[in-house]
């Protein structure tokens, strides 16, 4: 294992490596700079149309309002299934390796649906997703199934990812490169990005906290997981 101070002084490096190589970077020209304040002014009344409010509302509500429970699970896979350290960030290492077959998936098979098509495909996905973790949590995986926990967690961490960014992520980035306007997509596709965040990373795990506290599911404590 690597001291603490180690692996600050690694990081440091890369900074300063980061920093020098910055120099090297060459801008690339815009054309026809429309200035901050006039693109401010723009993105603001692209935004306030009714197609596009509508569709980062959407996009808000839906990914808001299903519970996240990452930080439930993490302890559950440590302290009842046993999982590494090392297994679990292997785990997101293959969620994230295959998140590339899922953009392949999508160009190749879904690219020319509607998107409500895919919207519905995308909440059927979801439904999996919760039915597999149902499947985990309730032990019914390997106690029913006969399958290793850690082999159920692989197959269905990769599939899902595949899932996830053929139905769910890339019609969602597709639809918003569609609808932001010249000039200005970095704005707008920052506000849909950061709506995207805060669902995603704040108010899902607020939710999914505040459902397993209610359970008295904690940290130490998987006795009521599966009821919830």
């Amino acid at each position: 294992m690597l001291h603490p101070y180690t692996i600050f002084n690694f990081y440091a490096g890369i900074s300063i490596f980061h920093t020098f190589l910055a120099y090297f970077i060459e801008e690339i020209q815009v054309e026809n700079n429309i200035g901050a304040w006039e693109n401010i002014k723009r993105s603001i009344s692209h935004i306030s149309k009714k197609i596009v409010f509508g569709t980062m509302l959407f996009m808000l509500i839906s990914r808001a309002a299903i519970p996240s429970y990452s930080d439930i699970m993490y302890y559950f896979m440590i302290n009842v299934l046993d999982f590494s350290k090392s297994t679990i960030a292997l785990l997101a290492l293959i969620s994230f390796a295959t998140a590339i077959v899922g953009s392949f998936i999508y160009n190749i098979c879904l690219k020319n649906l509607e998107f409500r098509v895919t919207m519905v495909m995308a909440h059927l996905t979801i439904g999996v997703a919760i039915m597999s973790t149902f499947l985990l949590v309730t032990r019914i995986s390997k106690e029913v199934l006969g399958i290793n926990d850690i082999v159920f967690s692989f197959f269905t961490d990769a599939a899902l990812e595949v899932l996830f960014v053929a139905f769910v992520f890339m019609p969602t980035l597709v639809v918003q490169t569609k609808i932001v306007p010249k000039n200005v997509e970095a704005t707008v596709y920052s506000v849909f990005a950061s709506l995207r965040n805060v669902a995603n990373d704040f108010i899902a795990p607020m939710m999914g906290g505040m459902i397993a506290k209610s359970f008295n599911v904690t940290k130490d404590n998987f006795d009521n997981i599966g009821k919830y």
